[in-house]
Parts: structure tokens; C-alpha cells; sequence
């Protein structure tokens, strides 16, 4: 049976999506032109803080009204670049530096290359994932809107985490998409959205029955942006897969020159033998951790 993307996993890899790697000579990567150094700074719209769910709720029960979040979103200044907005799904039980570090990797590459990212949303899977050492979608919500709140043009959206069933990928993108492109006019650009993933989740494309391949066109037509993890090489993932091959225009490799191979997986196993995880994620996170005693 053939599973949508993302689809939960079975005895392989368990991400929701995570990621990022170089763009090879093997891989034509589309020349988009160069950032204009003349370019006016992106102007950021005031944001309010951000909101905290009542942890007293269960699971995915979420008071108040879903409500799409565009306070730092910045307003596109460069009309010769394309703009583009981050989406990164994934469990995030918790958050740590290095899914912070894959949006500031990726923003550098796609700024260098033809696009203008003017924001960047995490994208929490909600508690129908079944993954284990998922904490509930109330408590990664607000650990997620801890780390970032010190962003300028990081957010987190609630969508998929409010939902009772897991959510396929594309589902996600698609929201996404709509959302950011409602109510503008027709002389705007129109606001384009990709997918950052790790190396890992690219292998997986390769994994029989695990993806639906509509779903896979649909998402590479969106665009991902696959952050390489060490001992990998993506290109040759792309270059052994006739759709990803024949997509590879809209698949940006980044190299991580600082490897960073922190893991939630890591931080739980850390905090369940007792030990610190100072440095690992944020201390405000860290410090709500602590006191809500999650993945004890």
C-alpha cells in the first residue's frame, strides 16, 4: 500500500522531516542571479509575543481559535528576487539548536541563490503521529515558541499539531501556501514556500511503498531544501531516482560546514539518565523542561 508524504514511519526512519546539504556539480542547481547588495533591508512587521497553550489540556486539545501567524513575516523589497518562506515539519520532543540551525543554513543558501526568504515556520507533527517519546503537541508548541521568540523572522504554526490525526506533508505545504498567498494582490509576487528536510528523509523517497508518488511530485514541485548529514551523499540519492532526477532543479543540497548531529532522540536519552542538557537547545527551554519534568 502506498503511503502519503510524509507517511508514519515503520521500522525505518522516523523523522517528520528534518535536514540539509551542498549543492554538487552533479546536480545543476538553477542560477537564479545574485543578491543585490543594493537591496533595501527587509522590513519586518511588529510582532506580538508569542502564545502559550495551557499544559493542563490534554493531547491535542488546543484552547482558543486556530489562528495563521504572519508577525515576522517581512515584506518582500527585492522584485528581481523570488520570495520564499521556510517550512520545517517534524515531531520537535524537543526542539534543539541543530533544527534552529538548519533555518539559518538554508536561509543563507536560498538568499545566495536567487530567492528572498522572508520568514520561516516550524511545523510540529500533532499527538496522532503515535511516535514514541512524542510529548504532547501543547507542550512541543510552546517549547518550539520558547526558542524562537528571540527570532526575528522565525514562527510556529499550530495547524498540524491541533489536529487528532497525523497529517500527510503535502497537506501541510499546500496550508502553507494558501495561507501566505491570501488577500494578495495580482501585482504581488507570488510567495513560494519549500520544504527543509535532512539527507535522510531524501533516502527515503527511495523506500518501496513508503510514499505516494503523486505526493512526492507534489512536494518536490513545491521544492525542498535537503541539509546533507555527515557520512551521506545525497547527489547520488537524486541521481539514482528517476522523478528525483527529473526534479532536481527544485532540490537545493547545502553543505553543513559545521556538522552538527544533535538529536531530540539525544537529548531525551540524556535527560532520562539524569544528566544535563544545558547547551543543547535553548535555556528557556531547557528551564521548562525542568519544570513541567518532561521525558523523564
Amino acid at each position: 500500500r502506498a503511503y502519503s508524504l510524509l507517511t508514519r514511519p515503520h521500522h525505518h526512519h522516523h523523522h517528520p522531516r528534518a535536514q540539509t546539504r551542498l549543492p554538487s556539480p552533479a546536480l545543476h542547481q538553477p542560477f537564479l542571479g545574485f543578491a543585490s547588495s543594493s537591496a533595501p533591508p527587509p522590513v519586518f512587521i511588529a510582532r506580538p509575543p508569542p502564545v502559550f497553550f495551557s499544559t493542563a489540556t490534554t493531547t491535542t486539545t488546543m484552547e482558543g481559535e486556530y489562528e495563521f501567524t504572519k508577525s515576522k513575516l517581512a515584506v518582500p523589497s527585492d522584485p528581481k528576487r523570488v520570495p520564499l518562506v521556510l517550512i520545517a515539519c517534524g515531531s520537535y520532543s524537543p526542539v534543539t539548536y541543530m533544527h534552529l540551525r538548519l533555518f539559518a543554513m538554508t536561509k543563507d543558501f536560498m538568499n545566495d541563490n536567487g530567492y528572498e526568504v522572508i520568514g520561516g515556520y516550524f511545523s510540529p507533527v500533532s499527538d496522532g503521529y503515535g511516535k514514541k517519546g512524542l510529548a504532547s503537541a501543547s507542550h512541543r508548541v510552546n517549547i518550539i515558541n520558547l526558542a524562537i521568540e528571540d527570532s526575528p523572522w522565525i514562527m510556529c504554526d499550530s495547524w498540524e499539531a491541533r489536529k487528532p490525526q497525523w497529517t500527510e506533508t503535502i497537506k501541510s505545504l499546500t496550508h502553507f501556501k494558501e495561507e501566505l498567498n491570501k488577500g494578495r494582490s495580482a501585482e504581488d509576487s507570488e510567495i513560494h514556500v519549500k520544504l527543509i528536510c535532512g539527507s535522510d528523509l531524501l533516502d527515503s523517497f527511495n523506500t518501496p511503498d513508503l510514499w505516494a508518488e503523486e505526493d512526492m511530485k507534489d512536494i518536490l514541485s513545491h521544492g525542498i531544501v535537503v541539509i546533507e548529514r555527515s557520512g551521506t551523499d545525497p547527489a547520488k540519492v537524486v541521481w539514482g531516482n528517476d522523478l528525483m532526477y527529473n526534479q532536481r532543479q527544485n532540490i537545493h543540497l547545502v553543505k553543513q560546514w559545521i556538522p552538527n548531529d544533535i538529536s531530540s532522540t539525544l537529548v531525551r536519552s540524556t535527560i532520562k539518565r539524569g544528566l544535563s542538557i544545558d547547551y543543547l537547545t535553548p535555556v528557556n527551554v531547557v528551564k521548562y523542561i525542568k519544570e513541567h519534568s518532561l521525558y523523564k
